[in-house]
């Protein structure tokens, strides 16, 4: 069993990573230069230093390296073996015996390794990035106020007739735990003091387990209620300095916020499709390429390379479509559950399906 990899097996992974990150360098920039024109008028209004514009720029390019890495990646199969073929290097190849075959499995298992790890890493990042994209500019360069300070994992809030102190228990700002809640007048005298192991926000009002509960009325006395119900002057989008659409959650958090979904018996399908979508993220760019790169190389004839590169770029963007179609209709909550995945995955073989058929079976000509 051979663990060493071949010399021929590390170029193409390198000549594919290397075409890789050459297009990703290009279509950040692509993004960059929007971003910077687009935001530069409105930063300039608000008279900030220069530096905080920069640091705004720098996350914001993160999150779209997530939003464009699989797309790119998935791209840069087909345009790697695209030079190999202006450059007769795919020849090369071919001459020295390499076949289409092992070619087609090299370039595959660098699209899956540069999608997966690249995966990996951008999920863990995406959620980080986007929230201080976010903060730096509505909270340091447009001077939003703050509603709230947090250390560590506690809220500090201070409202117009109570203080809080609690502990988030998913990103929405929805479920709090270890929460301890001051109500008092407009001359600050304190009317009641609660205390609360947990409390989630439902229909307008606050849900409180396991409560202590002091009242002014009855001389702070201490009464023990295992579920009381309040309206208090502050509400979820209140506690939530930044908010972020469930695109931009962390895995973790949309475990906490299916698993509070679940809890207060409201829909969660939209966080059970994105946790589904993020996983199938790490595939995307060797799903999107693996028949675009077959097609090309079927194809491929020293004389006539360019059928095959039109038939593997014109099959990659058909992925592109399909892919980009069955992602909007799952975050629009177009068939979502376990079903409708099943329903979704026996689409996808079909797709794939047609695909061999019209690269396996149909016939090259010159091949």
């Amino acid at each position: 069993m051979r663990l060493k990899p071949r010399t021929y097996q590390l170029y193409v992974w390198q000549e594919v990573f290397r075409v890789s990150l050459v297009s990703l360098f290009i279509f950040l920039g692509f993004y960059l230069v929007i971003d910077f024109f687009e935001r530069l008028g409105d930063f300039l209004k608000f008279g900030k230093p220069f530096y905080l514009f920069g640091r705004y720029i720098f996350w914001k390019n993160l999150v779209n390296l997530y939003e464009v890495f699989p797309f790119v990646v998935g791209l840069s199969g087909v345009l790697t073996l695209f030079i190999w073929a202006k450059t007769n290097e795919l020849m090369g190849f071919l001459s020295l015996g390499v076949a289409k075959g092992v070619l087609l499995r090299e370039t595959g298992k660098a699209l899956l390794g540069i999608g997966i790890l690249g995966g990996v890493f951008l999920n863990l990042v995406l959620p980080y990035a986007t929230f201080n994209a976010l903060y730096t500019w509505e909270y340091k360069i447009a001077g939003k106020k703050k509603q709230q300070v947090v250390f560590g994992d506690q809220i500090f809030f201070t409202g117009d007739d109570c203080y809080l102190i609690a502990k988030p228990l998913e990103p929405k700002g929805e479920y709090l735990g270890e929460i301890t809640v001051v109500v008092y007048d407009k001359d600050k005298r304190v009317l009641s003091l609660l205390w609360a192991e947990s409390g989630y926000y439902s229909q307008g009002r606050w849900v409180l387990k396991e409560v202590v509960q002091q009242r002014r009325e009855k001389g702070f006395s201490p009464e023990f209620l295992p579920q009381a119900s309040y309206r208090f002057s502050f509400e979820p989008d209140t506690l939530t300095t930044v908010k972020k659409p469930v695109y931009f959650l962390s895995i973790p958090e949309l475990i906490e916020r299916a698993r509070f979904l679940a809890k207060i018996n409201s829909p969660y399908q939209e966080v059970v499709a994105e946790l589904f979508l993020k996983g199938f993220y790490l595939f995307v760019p060797f799903l999107l390429a693996v028949f675009s790169v077959f097609a090309f190389l079927k194809f491929f004839v020293p004389n006539d390379w360019k059928k095959g590169a039109f038939l593997g770029i014109g099959l990659f963007f058909l992925n592109l479509v399909y892919f980009l179609f069955f992602q909007t209709l799952l975050r629009k909550g177009f068939m979502l559950g376990i079903p409708a995945l099943v329903v979704w995955g026996l689409a996808g073989l079909f797709w794939y399906f047609w695909q061999a058929y019209l690269v396996f079976l149909k016939k090259s000509g010159k091949n």
